[in-house]
């Protein structure tokens, strides 16, 4: 027996059926942009019909999509799809999008959607010259949840390595385990204090300071929400990149 803990998404991050296109019977090529980008890597499946049979394509994590009678890409970024068909969909069908939104992240109900482990935006969107500028903070709220068949012990928690950025960190705060009544946000930046009024204390844990969590058992969760801070002033990166270590036993 072992446990065996993953991060897994929560609230509307699971986006499922969103209509991008409807056949005609002739139509080839698609173009759309999905409602709430950035989009995780590896989570996108096309749904659609041809011939009266229903087909699923995905992509690959590199922005790529493949699928029977089918191929396209995706902009993680902007959520920007196309697709071209080799035999043209159906008429009146619909061709549908299945993803992971980590904007939508914010709380609530737990899912069985694991966070990609393709770095580019699975957690937190880009950060725009505004936000650069002015200085931001932002939340995000995901599960650490036991998968295994044994408790969890010795959970511990920290960054390693730290974010690329010297104007961004990472911090942590647990709301419980398997809280009944889990909090959710309305927007990222938490503007109506759901957090400040569950007093929530977020603290910065590196390898020599790590947060300790309560034991998990197993089919249970650690509910685990992040607070990223940007300093105002920020310089522009390419990527800015950081690891959430759990150590556990």
């Amino acid at each position: 027996m072992a446990a065996t803990l993953e991060y897994r998404y929560t609230g509307s991050a699971v986006v499922a059926g969103e209509i991008i296109g409807t056949g005609d019977g002739a139509t080839l090529t698609f173009s759309a942009t999905l409602a709430n980008p950035p989009v995780a890597a590896g989570s996108v499946v096309i749904s659609y019909t041809i011939g009266g049979t229903t087909y699923t394509a995905t992509d690959d994590g590199l922005g790529t999509i493949t699928g029977t009678d089918l191929s396209g890409t995706i902009n993680y970024t902007t959520g920007e799809v196309s697709l071209t068909f080799t035999v043209a969909p159906d008429a009146a069908t619909n061709i549908t999008a299945d993803y992971h939104a980590p904007n939508l992240s914010l709380g609530g109900a737990a899912t069985t959607a694991t966070v990609s482990a393709t770095a580019m935006n699975n957690i937190f969107d880009n950060v725009d010259p505004t936000e650069a500028s002015t200085g931001d903070t932002e939340y995000r709220a995901i599960s650490i949840y036991n998968s295994g068949d044994a408790t969890a012990v010795s959970v511990a928690l920290y960054m390693n390595p730290e974010t690329t950025s010297a104007s961004t960190q990472l911090n942590f705060w647990i709301e419980g385990i398997d809280p009944v009544s889990p909090l959710t946000i309305v927007d990222e930046s938490d503007s109506t204090d759901v957090l400040a009024g569950a007093g929530a204390v977020f603290t910065h844990n590196d390898a020599a300071s790590k947060l300790t969590v309560l034991d998990i058992p197993a089919g249970s969760e650690a509910r685990l929400w992040l607070q990223r801070v940007v300093t105002a002033g920020a310089s522009n990166l390419a990527s800015d990149i950081g690891t959430i270590n759990v150590d556990y036993a």
